[in-house]
């Protein structure tokens, strides 16, 4: 059983996820890692991933050139894909603990189909938020941590979290879980009410910010 569990609440396009989370997971130096699944492949392709941001910038443009976004925010959106992988990969390898990857395969592999159908036919258009430069992108995800409370469906929500519920109580040790804010904060039974009777705390990604360094 855990001494103790902590639950990160994501949004996934988070311009600042990754030193967010980074923050988090330094702060409280978890034994196991445990998370929903990813995509299992880079949105953004690794030949393109190191190049400087402007030359990604005008191959998005040459590309797509009829969509009404704001490139820079979009360039920034896809380089920050898969932040929570990244992070919590690079924090299991640097500190030797586990990292376990835990979902439905059927239902992982639609949500994640749906995405990438987004990206690959440029639905982007579609989607206000990539009209806004980066700092007004920030701010609206911030405003999304806050205010988006809805119930997930059984599908989407309790099936995986009865996994993600069973898998933290394997573990011993402090065990943080890193999971869409819907899966921690949503107005069904969720996961953190799910593990209410253990030492628990639930924490958004974006507050990670008040916290003040030791």
């Amino acid at each position: 059983m855990p001494t103790k569990v902590y639950l990160i609440g994501t949004i996934h396009c988070d311009l600042k996820g990754s030193e967010r989370l980074e923050k988090l997971l330094n702060l409280y130096k978890p034994d196991v890692i445990i998370k929903e699944c990813g995509p299992d492949k880079p949105i953004v392709p690794e030949h393109l991933n190191d190049l400087p941001q402007d030359e990604l910038i005008k191959i998005l443009k040459e590309k797509n050139p009829n969509i009404d976004v704001n490139y820079k925010t979009l360039c920034m959106v896809l380089l920050n894909g898969a932040y929570e992988d990244k992070i919590s990969d690079g924090y299991s390898k640097r500190n030797n603990i586990k990292i376990l990857t835990i979902d439905d395969p059927v239902i992982c592999n639609g949500i994640v189909k749906e995405t990438t159908d987004i990206t690959k036919n440029v639905n982007i258009n579609t989607l206000a938020d990539f009209r806004l430069s980066p700092n007004e992108f920030i701010k609206n995800t911030d405003f999304e941590y806050k205010e988006h409370r809805i119930a997930l469906p059984n599908e989407a929500g309790t099936v995986r979290e009865i996994l993600w519920e069973n898998e933290v109580r394997r573990h011993e040790g402090v065990i943080v879980g890193i999971f869409g804010l819907l899966h921690i904060y949503g107005k069904h039974h969720n996961l953190y009410d799910r593990l209410s009777d253990l030492d628990v705390e639930r924490i958004l990604l974006c507050d990670s910010d008040k916290i003040q360094p030791a």
